[in-house]
């Protein structure tokens, strides 16, 4: 909206307000920071702030393309990455490296399906910053991580839900 000058109708607004105010009813009573490090404030802080700038990065790409070149942007996006990740696996673990990706074949499994879905959730966000507005759309997709989250903890892990975080996923 800062970037673009996008407008936003009193629906999306409210649409906008509404999953943040869910964060908020869904954390009301299980939302702890007593033994929380000052510096994951800043971390959280730092997240808020590359994970906005990719989204615009990534909208910006979209709009100057005229809504094409979908898939060069997702590999360049996705080898940039890459590259910086070695870079910081061989300064990190010196002569360890190697060592570094040693992992059992339950763990190997997951990190290839968290691959395929990292790379669908990117060509469908691509696909959708063509349908929907940026600002729409990223408050969609976090309200639905959220969510999503929340029924895979209660189905995964037995978490109960609560009454405060059912009204909140109905929000």
């Amino acid at each position: 909206t800062l970037v673009w000058g996008d407008t936003l109708s009193g629906l999306q607004l409210a649409g906008i307000a509404f999953v943040l105010v869910s964060f908020v009813v869904i954390n009301c009573k299980g939302l702890r920071l007593k033994n929380v490090k000052k510096s994951f404030f800043g971390w959280v802080a730092l997240v808020f702030l590359t994970n906005g700038l990719y989204s615009i990065i990534m909208d910006a790409q979209q709009r100057l393309a005229m809504k094409t070149e979908k898939t060069e942007m997702i590999v360049i996006t996705f080898l940039t990455s890459a590259l910086i990740s070695v870079v910081y696996l061989l300064l990190t673990q010196k002569g360890k490296s190697l060592s570094s990706f040693a992992m059992g074949r339950k763990a190997a499994l997951f990190a290839v399906f968290s691959s395929i879905s990292a790379a669908a959730a990117v060509n469908m966000i691509m696909y959708l910053l063509g349908l929907v507005q940026m600002t729409v759309l990223y408050a969609i997709e976090n309200g639905s991580i959220l969510v999503l989250s929340i029924l895979l903890s209660a189905v995964v892990l037995k978490e109960k839900l609560e009454k405060h975080t059912l009204i909140g996923i109905v929000l």
